[in-house]
């Protein structure tokens, strides 16, 4: 994602912060002046909000360890201001184990919030209560995991609601996709959280909590594109490979060069090629990026062997449309050829992919 820099690196999961982390740098700042608070006061004000990202970088990581219980890799987890997110590479096949990705990360704060009141029991009276209720005065230690256990339990409260796609959204998603399947499943879990999301912001609005309408705005906004991108994943799951492919493409040779490609391109009659050898072998593809660039050094007259990717992949004309895009992804291409027993019987690439779910 752009405007985010990796600050740490954990089970091969980066850890990354989003260039608006740093607003909540300037606040906690602005308020130690504003407030007139001591270095000792300031300390404790700004340890406060570094232990509550560290409570939420436990929280996303729980998601993704459960997540890797399931063979489903991280992305990376991305922290701003109004929280952090574990980005998945993919969603998991099944309800149930989306419950558990999902309530994996409030069972941490569960946890973390048991495990501080230990610490209190052992260190203090166990009482609960801080001595003062401006967090800005905040000088003792024991008052400082009164506070963390607070916030725990917060983070596990608000994360349960149902409010798509947060947490509780999530699972409240994996229940109903058990009777009804995901895509039914999501439009309602999205509706419930968009409805919840503008209660959130009015509520926010007439208490001028600018931070609650910003988390309102964002569920909000977030639940259209979840809703959005488990339709188009549906529509990738039910079609095939055969439903899309190109049976009539251009076989350029090694030796050919790139003005014909570059006619078939600026036509928008075809994008990505399949390369040959003498032999009939694939031996590359030329992708859209490639064409491009010969187009801008104005290189009509050079040979594919001069500028080729070598990348190629080969797949089944049964195949799924998302495990098309998933060989595709993860390989770094941009065209693929459809096989029936040894013969290519077809392409597929992304501007044909795009094209379909463009119609949808």
């Amino acid at each position: 994602m752009n405007g985010t820099l990796t600050i740490a690196v954990f089970r091969k999961i980066p850890l990354k912060v989003h260039w608006s982390f740093g607003l909540l740098i300037l606040f906690v700042l602005y308020t130690s002046v504003d407030k007139g608070l001591t270095i000792t006061q300031s300390y404790w004000f700004g340890g406060y909000f570094v232990a509550l990202f560290a409570c939420v970088v436990m929280h996303e990581y729980g998601h993704a360890f459960a997540a890797e219980k399931y063979g489903i890799k991280t992305r990376d987890i991305i922290l701003s201001p109004i929280g952090g997110v574990a980005r998945l590479e993919s969603l998991p096949d099944k309800p149930l184990q989306e419950m558990v990705i999902a309530i994996a990360g409030p069972l941490v704060n569960i946890f973390l919030a048991l495990f501080i009141y230990i610490a209190l029991l052992i260190f203090s009276d166990g009482s609960l209560t801080p001595a003062s209720a401006d967090l800005t005065r905040l000088t003792e230690p024991t008052d400082f995991l009164k506070y963390l256990f607070i916030l725990n339990i917060v983070l596990f409260v608000f994360n349960l609601i149902p409010a798509f796609p947060m947490d509780g959204g999530r699972i409240l998603r994996s229940l109903l996709a058990m009777k009804w399947g995901r895509l039914r499943a999501t439009k309602i879990a999205s509706t419930i959280g968009r409805v919840l999301a503008i209660g959130f912001v009015a509520y926010a609005i007439y208490n001028n909590q600018l931070f609650l309408s910003m988390i309102g705005v964002f569920i909000f906004l977030s639940a259209g594109v979840e809703a959005n991108h488990t339709k188009l994943t549906s529509i990738l799951e039910e079609l095939s490979a055969k439903d899309i492919m190109r049976t009539n493409f251009t076989r350029f040779q090694l030796s050919d060069t790139y003005d014909k490609a570059i006619d078939l391109y600026r036509r928008n009659i075809e994008s990505n090629f399949l390369i040959f050898d003498s032999l009939g072998y694939v031996s590359g593809t030329v992708p859209e990026q490639y064409i491009q660039e010969a187009i801008k050094r104005n290189a009509q007259d050079l040979k594919f062997t001069e500028m080729l990717s070598y990348k190629h992949a080969t797949i089944l004309e049964h195949m799924s449309i998302k495990e098309v895009f998933e060989v595709m992804n993860k390989e770094g291409i941009a065209i693929v050829s459809v096989m029936r027993g040894d013969e290519i019987v077809g392409v597929v690439d992304r501007t044909g992919i795009n094209h379909i779910l463009s119609q949808k």
